[in-house]
């Protein structure tokens, strides 16, 4: 495998992980007060965001300019979806530093967000040095 899919591989374990906080730290008792469309909009939509976009680009070259294309296309919604992440739980650190939001509960939901961020720029550093030595 390449050193390029296994960052792949590392940034779908990580939409996974996205996909699933909320409902594992529930499940283990770290609740916080959120309405369930909120999880979906935080949570879901961006962990299957970065699933999709890890899923469709395992195994693939970057050669044509097509499949660069595609790269760029994929490492920029997985990018999005990790700023997303990211930036939608900021205010949740804040609270969680204040002490108005659980402390546990909170770093569950927000831990994810700033690894997929990184791993996606990363990424798409490498898409972009590829088109431009293509």
């Amino acid at each position: 495998m390449a050193d390029t899919d296994s960052r792949w591989v590392a940034l779908g374990i990580l939409g996974a992980c996205a996909l699933v906080a909320p409902y594992l730290a529930d499940a283990v008792g770290l609740e916080l007060d959120v309405a369930a469309s909120v999880e979906i909009v935080d949570h879901v939509v961006p962990g299957v965001t970065v699933l999709i976009a890890s899923a469709a680009m395992i195994g693939r070259g970057r050669r044509t300019s097509t499949q660069l294309a595609a790269a760029m296309a994929a490492t920029g919604l997985a990018m999005l979806a990790g700023l997303w992440i990211t930036t939608s739980h900021a205010p949740l650190a804040v609270d969680a530093l204040r002490g108005s939001a659980p402390l546990a509960a909170s770093l569950v939901h927000i831990a994810v967000g700033p690894p997929v961020l990184a791993l996606a720029l990363w990424l798409l550093a490498d898409v972009y040095r590829s088109a431009a030595t293509s």
